[in-house]
């Protein structure tokens, strides 16, 4: 049964499973596709590919050889879960068919103390070992199951996946949480005893939130001190890994109120926001281990930005907003959202990028799905699956939940943190239910209209997030009150007694803005030109005739926007004018001293600009984010 009292020492509250739905717009486009298109795709392909079929090889049902390593039950868990979010709507036709015929197959291959990893249970694999010391991903691969079965029975209240989880969760803490076990290390480095990619953690936290078993959340915190994570002053290892660690303390702190795991996580995720992470909100700077680099050190070519880490950093930012109600974290997850993670999945949505660099040359191979990192120049840089096909169903699955991202409660009101054409449907501390509809073109147009539906007339708080890029915010209440905000960076804080069909109109000005590089990193003279909640990029098939690495801005041009609704699925581009640098300005010598004549000179030229979310969607092309100014 569900517990009542869930967050105790959040400062925000979760919205009910469902309670939200994105009904259009930018977001609703990818999450309609995904829906339609990327669910099934991934289904066929996972088929195709040998990773469902591995369940079927434990059951007897089918002979030959495992397909991948010890991790290969992630895709498929990753996929179940995006399935059971989907699950109990009234469109959801096939997805809920597939979803129960994998969740029998998965069952099936449990044994029956709960254990089920089918790369250890394959006969020529079981000479290693159950949770032997050297094994990878029992842990984490259950945490995918446990999120799996949690979203389905939030969804549709079909326990069969769930009690299958809680079966392999018991079974690890009888294994690992008694006295005198094997600890369990992040694999930051030489193998030590059982090393894990944490994940288990959160799927710990959220047991024990269905159940009220305190045995869940008691694991989960001895999990953490056994990584000595309370003791971590920066972020060093796999992206991934790193984040995953810190949402499993954000929601450690919510249940049990710690105030250490909520600094560690605040440290980390102040090192992660102000060193390590790109203008799109990518993190994860090296190819090797997939990890953090050093502070400061984010070349753009060579960016890794696994979509993987922009999805956990997605999580991650939510769990802080949960936690502490302060927008900054909102702002990141917005911008994580619309670039870093939107970035990753095609406008079709079912190609995919694992890599999101902000600079791209075609042939370079930093985009290859290939293990040699090589990359011919006829091929596509998107790919369509992936020797490692992490990323595509955990795409899915954040686009299935986002509907629990727009909008949390406090015991005053109702918060609205994302701006999209959406329902919400929730039931006040006072017992009133409120039925919200938010219309908007936005991150298109400036204007956000809320609607409140009331079988009453209630008084309550509507806070509104006035981004912190956002200048001369306009708030036009029902009755006529209306304000203007000089600045942003707030949730401003409507409270009255509203009554059925009461609307706040919200314009918050999109103008164009250049952020300037940090002059620590690679991109000294150099910006990224945004608008609004969009990272934008020049991408070379957009501008015939100059080579877009010569392109230079002046300090003071007039950028206009304009909306093209035949292109790229309907997008607001950038025009303005700029100065293209011949590169035979540059001398042959090894060192060049300077010369003002270096510097001067040039075609003035007209330069056009799409979403970086919209890139490598057409042809294989040079594409740059960051632009050297003069």
């Amino acid at each position: 049964m569900t517990r009542n009292k869930m967050y105790p020492n959040a400062t925000l509250r979760p919205m009910p499973h469902h309670a939200a739905s994105i009904t259009g717009g930018l977001l609703g486009g990818f999450v309609e596709r995904s829906r339609k298109i990327g669910i099934s795709d991934t289904y066929q392909k996972l088929e195709a590919s040998g990773s469902i079929g591995n369940f079927r090889l434990v059951t007897g049902e089918r002979q030959g050889r495992h397909h991948g390593g010890p991790n290969n039950n992630e895709f498929v868990y990753k996929w179940m879960e995006a399935c059971g979010h989907y699950a109990g709507r009234a469109d959801a036709g096939v997805i809920e068919e597939l979803l129960d015929q994998v969740t029998d197959l998965v069952i099936a291959a449990q044994d029956e103390d709960g254990y089920v990893n089918t790369y250890y249970q394959y006969p020529e694999n079981a000479g290693e070992g159950r949770f032997d010391a050297e094994n990878r991903f029992e842990f984490y691969n259950f945490g995918h199951l446990a999120q799996a079965g949690i979203a389905t029975y939030r969804s549709t209240g079909n326990r069969k996946l769930l009690d299958a989880a809680l079966r392999f969760a018991d079974r690890i803490v009888k294994s690992y949480g008694a006295p005198g076990h094997l600890p369990y290390r992040l694999n930051r480095g030489p193998l030590h005893l059982k090393h894990e990619h944490p994940n288990h953690e959160m799927a710990f936290v959220e047991l024990f939130r269905i159940t009220g078993n305190r045995v869940y959340l008691n694991f989960a915190w001895q999990t953490l001190n056994e990584y000595g994570y309370w003791d971590q002053v920066e972020n060093e290892g796999h992206a991934v890994q790193e984040i995953l660690l810190a949402c499993a303390a954000v929601d450690l702190y919510m249940e049990i109120g710690e105030p250490r795991m909520l600094e560690t996580a605040v440290r980390l995720w102040e090192d992660m926001y102000l060193k390590k992470m790109y203008v799109t909100g990518g993190v994860g700077s090296r190819y090797v281990s997939e990890s953090y680099g050093a502070a400061y050190e984010l070349p753009n070519d060579r960016a890794y930005t696994e979509t993987c880490a922009a999805v956990s950093n997605v999580f991650w930012c939510y769990r802080m907003l949960l936690a502490t109600g302060e927008i900054r974290y909102a702002d990141i997850m917005e911008r994580v959202l619309y670039n870093g993670f939107l970035s990753g999945i095609s406008l079709a949505g079912d190609r995919y990028l694992y890599q999101n660099p902000l600079q791209f040359r075609p042939g370079s191979g930093y985009l290859s799905p290939d293990a040699d990192g090589q990359l011919e120049k006829s091929q596509e840089t998107r790919w369509e699956w992936h020797q490692c096909p992490c990323c595509p169903p955990n795409v899915h699955r954040l686009l299935a939940s986002l509907g629990e991202y727009l909008y949390t409660t406090d015991p005053d009101g109702i918060q609205v943190h994302l701006y999209t054409p959406s329902v919400l449907s929730v039931s006040l501390p006072g017992g009133e239910t409120v039925r919200m509809e938010q219309t908007t073109r936005y991150p298109w147009d400036p204007e956000v209209c809320i609607c409140v539906g009331l079988e009453r007339s209630a008084a309550f708080a509507l806070s509104v997030r006035i981004p912190h890029w956002c200048h001369g915010a306009r708030i036009v209440v029902a009755d006529g009150e209306s304000l203007t905000l000089e600045h942003g960076g707030l949730y401003h804080r409507i409270k009255r007694t509203w009554s059925d069909g009461d609307e706040l109109r919200l314009t918050l000005p999109l103008d164009v803005r250049l952020e300037q590089g940090h002059p620590y990193t690679y991109n000294t003279g150099r910006v990224a030109v945004c608008r609004g909640p969009l990272v934008y990029c020049l991408e070379q098939v957009d501008n015939p005739g100059v080579t877009i690495f010569d392109v230079h801005l002046p300090q003071e041009v007039p950028i206009e926007p304009r909306w093209e609704s035949g292109l790229l699925d309907g997008v607001v581009s950038l025009t303005g004018w700029a100065v293209a640098r011949a590169p035979n300005r540059w001398r042959t010598a090894p060192y060049v001293p300077y010369a003002p004549k270096n510097h001067v000179g040039g075609t003035r030229i007209l330069i056009n600009m799409i979403p970086y979310y919209a890139w490598a969607n057409r042809e294989p092309s040079p594409m740059t984010v960051w632009i050297p100014v003069e």
